[in-house]
């Protein structure tokens, strides 16, 4: 039996749907178009390790690449079922051990391998704070201590001359980043799907004294 008045629903919810998307797409909240493609009507709420696929990239090579090397007992034992079944729960994709510099075991499932690409997603974070310390090393800034006015301007005033470049390193800023990964409004939303990523992060400003309260922003890492 046909139920025509289902299908017109359907067909106006999907116009006004469109609709939606379009006004989306001519105002600032542009990036709702890119992030709604990419998660809620694939069937997501978060993005997915996959998604590097849809942004520009570029290849950063060396000159004289360093291998990692290899452990003496590499790969020799194999991985108990408890951690097994764990990393199927979890969809695990790759387990990598490293000691004392050197691979021990390595193992990848779901057609993933040591040469698959990936976004880095929060791993950016640890790579940010050798990059600080080699900053450090070479003078390009002064210490942990060094006021963030110095390098940006725009937070040379109220608390944000607060700020110091150890602040956003441990994560203590104060400042106004919603780490929230599931609305489509939060930081983390505007900067993974947006086209301005400076002008995001530059328009969060403190609220708290920073250096007081530990709490988890990418922004920080960002800023």
């Amino acid at each position: 039996m046909k139920l025509p008045f289902l299908n017109q629903r359907r067909n106006i919810y999907f116009v006004l749907f469109s609709s939606v998307l379009f006004s989306l797409s001519c105002n600032s909240s542009s990036y709702l178009v890119k992030g709604i493609s990419d998660t809620y009507l694939k069937g997501r709420l978060n993005p997915n390790i996959d998604g590097y696929q849809q942004f520009a990239s570029r290849n950063v090579t060396t000159a004289t690449p360093q291998p990692w090397p290899m452990s003496k007992n590499y790969n020799n034992q194999a991985l108990p079922d408890e951690c097994l079944q764990y990393f199927k729960k979890t969809k695990t994709i790759a387990y990598l051990i490293i000691r004392n510099d050197s691979i021990c075991f390595e193992q990848y499932w779901d057609g993933y391998t040591d040469t698959t690409h990936t976004n880095s997603f929060s791993a950016a974070k640890s790579i940010v704070s050798i990059l600080a310390g080699i900053a450090i090393k070479e003078g390009k800034i002064k210490s942990v201590h060094q006021k963030v006015r110095d390098f940006v301007p725009s937070l040379s005033k109220g608390k944000d001359t607060l700020l110091t470049v150890e602040d956003l390193l441990t994560m203590s800023s104060g400042m106004g980043y919603a780490e929230d990964y599931l609305s489509p409004f939060g930081y983390p939303a505007k900067a993974y799907y947006g086209d301005n990523l400076m002008k995001v992060t530059l328009s969060y400003h403190v609220k708290k004294e920073p250096g007081k309260t530990f709490n988890y922003m990418s922004g920080n890492s960002t800023l």
